[in-house]
């Protein structure tokens, strides 16, 4: 989705968290991309492969994929808005597929924010794993682990 500014010359790419996070996320992104339009910048948001709106499954995918999707939202921002200036923000999982983005290419990108980024990816997944677990005792009184 790209939300446009009136007038603006450079463009956010909003790189989500995933899995349960992306659903908590989703408000906080909304009214990030409203302040950042608010304050002159257009911001587009996506989701990866496999994620959210996208087609597909996550299990079909990986990071290497998410990161491609960065970089065709990036392309998509450029050609949409004209902006030369196209930055990152990433939250969570997606601050780290940021920078992975930005060392894959660091002349696409003009600057990032890195907001909450998760440092240590095993550790990130376990607690996911458990944040999943701990919704299914609730609603079902079991989890589907085999």
């Amino acid at each position: 989705m790209l939300y446009r500014a009136d007038n603006a010359d450079r463009t956010v790419v909003f790189c989500n968290p995933i899995f349960e996070e992306r659903k908590s996320a989703q408000r906080a992104m909304v009214e990030a991309a409203n302040l950042f339009c608010n304050s002159g910048f257009n911001v587009v948001t996506f989701d990866y492969r496999g994620c959210g709106d996208s087609g597909g499954y996550a299990h079909s995918y990986d990071v290497n994929h998410w990161v491609a999707d960065i970089h065709t939202a990036a392309q998509f921002a450029a050609d949409a808005t004209g902006c030369k200036q196209i930055g990152l923000l990433g939250l969570r999982c997606g601050a780290s597929f940021a920078i992975m983005a930005m060392n894959n290419s660091p002349s696409a990108f003009s600057f990032a924010a890195l907001w909450a980024p998760v440092i240590t990816g095993r550790t990130y997944v376990d607690q996911e794993l458990r944040k999943k677990l701990t919704k299914e005792m609730v609603i079902f009184g079991k989890n589907n682990v085999k």
